[in-house]
């Protein structure tokens, strides 16, 4: 891939955590159920956001956000405990919603490509993100 137009590269500190599904229960005061995000998914979700900001510019994530993307994940995990790498992922494409992309759902990998690395670091868990703009969208690809 040698037409690259960006490259943005990023580490997550700590193991890599996952995406959750939200839970339900009942309210205590109607007795309705409700859904509801883990306080401690919704707090990292929002400091792997943060680190997105600090390593780019408003103008880098305009060009991000208008470009057929590449993503590569390297996740180092502190054992060999059974650990979904897809989940992570949900996680690193959710923070980056409104930043990165318009919508997780509707990203465009077209041309490009999702890499997913497990591996085993025990004193430094971490996750290292590497966001490649592959080419400008046409017209054509944002009609789709």
């Amino acid at each position: 891939m040698n037409n690259k137009v960006m490259r943005v590269e990023f580490t997550i500190p700590g193991p890599p955590r996952s995406w959750k599904r939200r839970n339900t229960g009942r309210s205590r005061s109607t007795g309705k159920s409700v859904s509801f995000n883990d306080p401690k998914y919704e707090q990292h979700k929002k400091h792997v956001a943060w680190l997105m900001i600090q390593h780019t510019t408003e103008s880098e994530r305009q060009l991000i956000r208008g470009s057929r993307l590449s993503l590569q994940l390297a996740m180092y995990f502190p054992s060999f405990r059974v650990q979904d790498a897809d989940r992570v992922l949900n996680l690193v494409l959710d923070a980056g919603k409104s930043l990165f992309w318009v919508d997780d759902t509707w990203t465009t990998f077209e041309g490009g490509e999702i890499v997913l690395r497990p591996a085993l670091d025990r004193k430094n868990p971490r996750v290292e993100v590497v966001v490649d703009c592959i080419a400008p969208l046409t017209r054509e690809m944002e009609a789709e």
